[in-house]
């Protein structure tokens, strides 16, 4: 569910921390599972998915439901303070740069990385929140490692398309807590609205209101 969002992540990442890890030293699972480790390294990628009894039924041809999956990352240092500095970096990196990341993953392209469709039906992922979990460090012979823990906060979109129409069926409007962001320049909590036509083609016209 939240794979646009990892491979912005970790663009961010490797480009801010090239000099404390070179980016062939990033990885895309967990490091048990790579072979030939050097140190230190990265990785980054997607848990479990758990669906929230947060749910918006609209009609039978519409349905809405919340979702967290856990965003996990792994890290490998030869010393304890190696593996503090990537921990705080990619902490604060992750904190200040979420609501660019965020954005970035809800713009309404009907061809972006999580906007699915069939014949019959569209989807769409949208992302709210990522939060801070925790950190697990541990010593493995001489190195050290840990594995930092977040969750990502969205909402899958479900909507039942007509083909053989050739007008607007459908309109899909997230508000509320579904589509509350925090503004990166006043702090204080906004609500967002995205409202999306979609046509007999799968085809998107989209806005997002403010108030």
């Amino acid at each position: 569910m939240i794979n646009p969002l990892i491979d912005l992540i970790k663009i961010q990442l490797q480009n801010d921390l090239v000099k404390v890890v070179p980016k062939a030293q990033w990885h895309g699972m967990p490091l048990e599972q790579v072979e030939n480790l050097k140190v230190p390294c990265v990785a980054i990628y997607g848990g479990d998915i758990t669906f929230l009894p947060i749910h918006q039924n609209r009609s039978r041809d519409q349905d809405c439901r919340e979702f967290q999956q856990e965003l996990w990352i792994d890290l490998m240092g030869k010393s304890n303070a190696q593996v503090e500095q990537l921990t705080s970096l990619i902490m604060g990196l992750i904190s200040l740069n979420q609501q660019i990341w965020l954005a970035d993953c809800n713009q309404l392209l009907s061809d972006s990385a999580h906007h699915y469709s069939s014949s019959t039906i569209s989807t769409r992922h949208r992302f709210r929140q990522i939060q801070i979990v925790s950190a697990s460090p541990k010593h493995d012979g001489d190195k050290v490692r840990s594995r930092l823990r977040f969750c990502a906060i969205g909402q899958l979109e479900m909507t039942q398309l007509a083909p053989d129409q050739a007008t607007l069926i459908k309109t899909i409007i997230a508000t509320g807590t579904i589509g509350q962001v925090q503004n990166s320049q006043t702090k204080s909590d906004q609500i967002t609205g995205w409202k999306t036509d979609i046509d007999s083609n799968g085809n998107e016209e989209s806005s997002n209101d403010e108030n």
